[in-house]
């Protein structure tokens, strides 16, 4: 299993690395099962083959990096789009975008697939006898023509899905060429949170009228604005095609949900505005009365808004669908209204009107000492649920001027003790996304001005940088004030420095003792007298402490209050 990164200008063998990013074409012929290839924001030209499969449990990923968390050759945020156009200014070639045939074990997130096709018969993406396939947080667009033909084998499932996809195309969205079979069989194919702007699903037979006997397609809160939502050429009513939840608008008055075998297709809890064929109405569904969707009014007034094809505020499609089946969120990843489930792709919830892109985020910077140990530091991944082991989730460091170290992931609990490399989730309610890293004592030690740590490369995070300036802390003066009066006096004493004479002062405020020979003597230790021929004034006065300063000896009473002052160098006396 490899972690691979694409970009629009790679030539590297794959997998390729971040720096040096392999190609699109590379990758779709090279990758292996369980590998995770990450696509760098931009435009990939030309028409692809997905020419490679996974395998149970080691589906190969293929991920728009859209926030650019792989900085890869060093590509800002931004849209990851697949094309055909050669250039934007005018038409390509026709030919279909993506084809894959007999590839099984694959998945697409958060691509923009933008196709040009000459004629409304024709398809931009082709699916033939594939298996255990999805896209997710994709964008279908094909000017002119059809979208999906998804060719299946008798009695195969294709155990697909669509989830929160968004479709743009000339006629239908997909069309399924269902292989018949002795007898009934289920495809499970499930399709949630989408919305198609024209026709959505026709199921058939090798040609639209034939019936097919495969079924088995569930549907969940999918918003149809125009047209068929389902055509149905279908007979297995032992594995009928579901739909819950759902928009279903024909501007046109003509067939919304379309079946040419009563019983194959099940609806209820949807909006129904269009013809209907072959088709029971549920008892929950909607299939008289007002639409209820915004289409922008409330951004155009002042309103808080919501997506432009989602209910407005107090509109009777919010809470109308059921939750039984249907997805946690609405297609942008917003929780259901007052936790009620609604019927459409969207729900209501102020957004913010104005459209912003990410930016590029500069690493966070922290400080610690040089040589520090057993140093843990929090980073925000963006996803709950990850450990040590979680797939293509990688660390290191990057000491100034060196080469990148892996970091080894341990397993930890948050409470545990340090140990490096030890890796555990902080809390995934309270503090969703948060980990803690043990950092190795080796990214820290003296010798480098700073080092950077990443963790990257798990799917659904953002990954995290972090630089570790390696410098001594300022001190707050709390601690400036305990460093200085708790030094050692004898190390800070050099001769007309205020470390001396602090010491001195500290050293001369002491208690002093006049002897009975009019001497001063301090502490029992030093006895000032004068030299032979200087007379000192007799100090009848209680002498508490004293000053010196300039070789003048100033003595104050044991309140306190000034004696007097004496010039020691009048009596021959230096200090």
């Amino acid at each position: 299993m490899a972690t691979a990164y694409v970009s629009p200008v790679g030539t590297a063998a794959y997998p390729g690395t971040v720096s040096s990013p392999t190609s699109l074409a590379t990758a779709f012929s090279s990758a292996g099962a369980g590998d995770i290839v990450y696509i760098a924001p931009g435009s990939y030209r030309g028409t692809f083959t997905l020419g490679v499969s996974g395998t149970a449990g080691n589906t190969i990923q293929f991920i728009g990096d859209v926030t650019a968390s792989q900085a890869i050759g060093g590509i800002s945020a931004g849209v990851v789009r697949i094309t055909n156009y050669l250039n934007d200014a005018s038409n390509p070639t026709d030919a279909t975008l993506l084809t894959v045939t007999s590839r099984n074990y694959w998945s697409f997130t958060n691509i923009y697939f933008d196709c040009y096709r000459t004629a409304n018969t024709v398809y931009a993406f082709t699916l033939s006898t594939c298996t255990n396939w999805s896209f997710n947080k994709c964008v279908f667009v094909s000017k002119l023509s059809r979208g999906f033909i998804i060719t299946t084998t008798a009695n195969v499932a294709q155990n697909a899905s669509f989830s929160k996809c968004i479709f743009n195309h000339g006629t239908y969205a997909i069309d399924i060429n269902g292989a018949n079979h002795s007898g009934n069989y289920s495809l499970n194919i499930s399709i949630n949170d989408c919305v198609s702007y024209r026709t959505f699903l026709q199921t058939f037979n090798s040609g639209a009228g034939t019936n097919t006997n495969a079924g088995g397609i569930s549907i969940y809160n999918l918003t149809v604005l125009d047209g068929f939502t389902t055509q149905l050429y279908q007979s297995n009513t032992t594995h009928p095609t579901t739909i819950y939840n759902s928009v279903c608008l024909n501007s046109t008055g003509s067939f919304t949900l379309f079946t040419n075998v009563s019983g194959s297709l099940i609806e209820n809890y949807n909006l129904v505005s269009g013809s209907t064929n072959g088709v029971t109405q549920g008892i929950n569904s909607l299939w008289a009365g007002n639409i209820g969707l915004d289409y922008g009014y409330s951004a155009i007034v002042g309103l808080p808004a919501p997506s432009v094809n989602a209910p407005y505020l107090g509109s009777r499609l919010l809470g109308a669908g059921t939750a039984t089946g249907a997805p946690s969120t609405d297609i942008d990843g917003v929780s259901w209204y007052q936790s009620l489930v609604d019927i459409g792709a969207y729900t209501y919830s102020g957004r913010n009107n104005i459209i912003t892109f990410p930016a590029t985020v500069p690493p966070n910077s922290i400080t610690i000492f040089p040589g520090s140990t057993s140093q843990s530091i929090e980073l925000y991944l963006g996803a709950t649920g990850l450990t040590s082991s979680t797939t293509g989730l990688s660390a290191y460091y990057s000491r100034t001027r060196s080469s990148p170290v892996q970091i080894n992931l341990v397993a930890r609990t948050i409470t545990q003790s340090w140990i490096s490399g030890g890796f555990a989730e902080v809390d995934p309610v309270n503090m969703p996304g948060i980990y803690r890293l043990d950092i190795p004592n080796e990214a820290l030690a003296s010798g480098a001005s700073d080092v950077t740590l990443t963790v990257r490369g798990a799917s659904g995070t953002n990954g995290a940088v972090l630089t570790i300036k390696l410098n001594a802390a300022p001190l707050t003066e709390t601690q400036t004030a305990t460093a200085v009066w708790n030094a050692d006096r004898n190390q800070y004493n050099n001769p007309n420095t205020f470390g001396a004479r602090v010491v001195q002062t500290t050293e001369d405020n002491r208690d002093v003792i006049v002897t009975a020979g009019n001497q001063i003597q301090i502490d029992n230790e030093q006895t000032f007298y004068p030299t032979v021929g200087q007379d000192l004034d007799a100090i009848t006065e209680d002498v508490g402490r004293w000053t010196l300063r300039n070789n003048v000896l100033t003595l104050y009473g044991p309140d306190g209050t000034y004696i007097r002052r004496i010039r020691l160098s009048t009596l021959g006396i230096t200090l």
